[in-house]
């Protein structure tokens, strides 16, 4: 029943690194409402993954998980998730809206997951 807007990521993405302090901005100004923000690492190891989170601004944030099996997950292989950092918004029904959304620092997002929220 909550708009989801999940962004993968890994430790050694530049570009995943220096978008997170949008996201937490991002995620910050929905505090309180239907939207969870879930962060899907694409690490190798679980050392680098949390080896991470402090660069990443993740620490203690509860929706942050390692993908065991990227190479051979068939959610990237159907999705295509073929680059980082790469994001995807889901409706409160569970639907996907968007394979490719827009990142965290843009205008566009708030619009999507505002939309979202009122349906």
């Amino acid at each position: 029943g909550k708009v989801v807007y999940v962004d993968f990521w890994a430790s050694w993405c530049i570009p995943c690194l220096e978008g997170m302090p949008s996201s937490v901005r991002l995620r910050e100004g929905y505090s309180g409402k239907d939207v969870v923000f879930v962060y899907l690492s694409m690490d190798a190891t679980d050392s680098d993954w949390k080896g991470s989170w402090e660069k990443a601004l993740l620490t203690g944030y509860e929706h942050n998980y390692l993908i065991l099996n990227a190479s051979s997950s068939s959610l990237i292989k159907e999705n295509k998730v073929r680059y980082i950092p790469r994001f995807f918004l889901f409706g409160k029904d569970g639907k996907l809206i968007h394979d490719k959304a827009p990142a965290p620092e843009t205008d566009e997002i708030r619009k999507l997951i505002d939309e979202a929220l009122l349906k």
